[in-house]
């Protein structure tokens, strides 16, 4: 399970996606055999494609090699913008998760274009450590997308009552920090 986490969050910070060498490299896992045969478990369960595409190279390495990328649950996608900012952090999962991470990704994009091409974590770090974002408001971040990916890639069956409670008053500090910065969004979001 730890080489699934560590390939996973390594795709996440990679959208152009990464060849199973350069996957090794970014997680340090022991062999090339434990990143291949984890990416292939990966792609059987639809976590992510592996593709080779002599014109697109790996956009590390530039090698024309299987290039891993992750791919969203197709029966996990929806229009955030018909869902209203949840009322009780009963059954809080993976759906209002994934709403209020299309929200930070649009405020990531506003405020930080040029690294529209990082993965979230990546950039949520990059702006704590340009001082450009509060340490604590980053953890609040880095927190709620590690339990998004969790929900979203490894098919959890849900999170318990008090990881409910806890990313509710995640989700409610963030949408308060977004009000407070001025995000342009449908107001049944933010509010």
């Amino acid at each position: 399970m730890e080489a699934r986490r560590l390939i996973l969050d390594a795709l996440e910070d990679a959208p152009d996606g990464m060849c199973d060498g350069c996957l090794r490299l970014e997680t340090q896992l022991p062999s090339h055999q434990d990143v291949n045969g984890t990416c292939r478990i990966l792609a059987s369960i639809g976590a992510l494609s592996r593709e080779k595409d002599l014109r697109q190279p790996c956009p590390r390495c530039n090698k024309a090699l299987i290039i891993n990328r992750l791919i969203p649950g197709s029966d996990r996608t929806y229009s955030s913008k018909k869902l209203p900012r949840p009322a009780s952090p009963l059954n809080f999962g993976i759906v209002e998760l994934d709403a209020l991470r299309r929200i930070l990704i649009g405020w990531l994009n506003e405020i930080d274009p040029d690294n529209a091409r990082l993965g979230f974590s990546k950039r949520v770090t990059l702006l704590r450590n340009s001082d450009r974002l509060t340490g604590r408001t980053a953890a609040l971040m880095l927190t709620h997308a590690t339990y998004r990916n969790d929900l979203y890639y490894n098919d959890r069956l849900g999170l318990s009552e008090s990881e409910e409670r806890i990313l509710f008053e995640i989700d409610r500090e963030l949408r308060a920090f977004l009000k407070d910065v001025h995000i342009q969004t449908d107001s049944n979001i933010v509010n």
